[in-house]
């Protein structure tokens, strides 16, 4: 299962790097996006941010390193300043404090960056491969959509120290705001509605006999001895 999260045109989702459940595509990208491509590529998302990510062994490598700085110059700076002020003239004992001082930040950076650059290196180079994948998808997309059409944008967290979930953002069309030209619009109210046009000059009336007065007059010219007779 993943947690689902929306906000202002993206959609964000939060996939366990186990993930074996098939996510619906959102319904502002069913248009654009195939069922089948989406889950490749939620598929290929999670594989490849979950292949750098341990998040046990990070977090005990964590303790170690951070038990480790305050352990290490604690125990080795005084065995280095009695070796150093051992056999040495008392007068110059304040410039051997500052050398055994020296000796123990050299000591705490050391340990520091001892633990902590392999797992920066390992970090970065998940990051290098999922900004590579989506490098492949923006090409992908070019080519597949239509460049007068939304093309979405990927966005792939892996996991950190703090956080086992996977976070997978995409975008989606803004809204289609209300124009003059939508019967649903805004309009003001000095602008009426038009008109409908007159029926008269769309259809064609029929003849009614009934309401003819000359329906039984007959158009016929008479005769010469009915013209007599009248």
């Amino acid at each position: 299962m993943s947690d689902f999260e929306r906000g202002k045109n993206q959609v964000t989702f939060y996939l366990s790097p186990n993930q074996r459940g098939i996510i619906p595509v959102p319904v502002e990208l069913q248009r654009i996006i195939p069922d089948t491509l989406w889950n490749e590529r939620v598929q290929a998302a999670t594989q490849v941010a979950s292949r750098y990510s341990k998040p046990l062994f990070e977090r005990i490598w964590l303790t170690l390193a951070l038990i480790s700085i305050v352990v290490v110059p604690i125990v080795l700076v005084p065995v280095i300043a009695k070796a150093i002020h051992e056999g040495q003239d008392p007068d110059t004992l304040g410039a051997h404090y500052a050398i055994a001082r020296g000796v123990g930040i050299g000591i705490f950076a050391g340990t520091a960056l001892l633990f902590f650059i392999p797992v920066f290196v390992w970090k970065l180079i998940g990051r290098m491969q999922v900004r590579r994948l989506l490098q492949h998808w923006i090409v992908e997309d070019r080519v597949m959509l239509d460049q007068t059409q939304f093309i979405p944008k990927w966005i792939v967290k892996p996991p950190s120290v703090f956080r086992d979930s996977i976070a997978l953002s995409i975008t989606t069309p803004p809204p289609m705001g209300a124009t003059l030209y939508n019967p649903a619009a805004y309009m003001p109210s000095h602008v009426t509605a038009p008109t409908p046009p007159d029926p008269a000059f769309t259809t064609v009336p029929l003849r009614n006999e009934a309401d003819n007065p000359f329906a039984d007059f007959d158009e016929k010219v008479p005769a010469r001895g009915d013209i007599r007779n009248v």
